[in-house]
């Protein structure tokens, strides 16, 4: 953030905001919309019995020792 303009006309939030004395705080990176369409596929995805079943008790490849 180096070549950041500051003060109150400045196109970078953190310096706008930080030179008016409000505290930063950013966007969200993904909307709800998609962060709730996503939970359930992760959710299941890390689930402790599928990786259970992915790596067999092993946590290495054996093509890798």
């Amino acid at each position: 953030m180096v070549n950041c303009p500051s003060g109150d006309d400045s196109w970078c939030k953190f310096k706008k905001s930080a030179s008016s004395g409000v505290a930063y705080q950013p966007e969200p990176s993904i909307t709800a919309g998609v962060m709730d369409a996503s939970k359930s596929v992760f959710c299941e995805l890390a689930s402790v019995d599928l990786l259970k079943r992915c790596l067999h008790g092993k946590v290495r490849i054996i093509m890798e020792v």
